[in-house]
């Protein structure tokens, strides 16, 4: 597997972990490394909450630690997808920005370390399993984005390319 490659299917782990934690992803991308011209070395994915009171909206601090669990979910759908696609449980230094990305999230919580240890491994295994019920729905994002002549896509083209892959698999099914 090329490192494009691993980063698409890596920027797709997040989308499709994103869909499935009720975001609204606006847009994937596949960004130019240091060198100019160089191939993509890295991504970003774009998503706001749909629903910016969930259902622990009776409680502030649930609410709170409800919208943080799901933004940890989507940090680790990128990991879980990348080592779902070269079969491998080793977590890749690629996926420094996202661990960053959890510790923003969960530094409002006020938790100890045991219990961010707790929180950020309940996560990563719900990403693990988002991403094995659905990696059919990551391959065929990570193949569209490797395929976009702009390395891009919006929220609409990533509907459309999921909304064919789920016809696709019913149909093969």
């Amino acid at each position: 597997m090329t490192r494009v490659e691993e980063v698409a299917y890596h920027e797709a782990g997040h989308v499709v972990c994103a869909l499935a934690m009720g975001f609204e992803v606006v847009s994937v991308s596949l960004r130019k490394g240091p060198r100019r011209g160089a191939f993509p070395t890295n991504g970003r994915v774009h998503v706001v909450p749909k629903v910016l009171a969930p259902v622990y909206s009776w409680n502030r601090t649930r609410t709170k630690a409800g919208l943080a669990f799901q933004a940890v979910v989507v940090c680790c759908g990128g990991a879980a997808a990348t080592a779902r696609a070269i079969l491998t449980l080793e977590v890749g230094a690629g996926c420094l920005g996202d661990s960053e990305d959890s510790d923003l999230i969960m530094n409002g919580l006020n938790l100890s370390q045991q219990d961010r240890d707790l929180f950020l491994g309940r996560a990563a295994r719900r990403a693990l399993t988002i991403i094995h019920s659905r990696f059919w729905s990551v391959e065929a994002i990570a193949a569209a984005l490797l395929v976009s002549p702009r390395k891009r896509m919006v929220g609409k083209e990533i509907a459309r390319v999921v909304r064919n892959a789920r016809a696709a698999k019913t149909k093969g099914a």
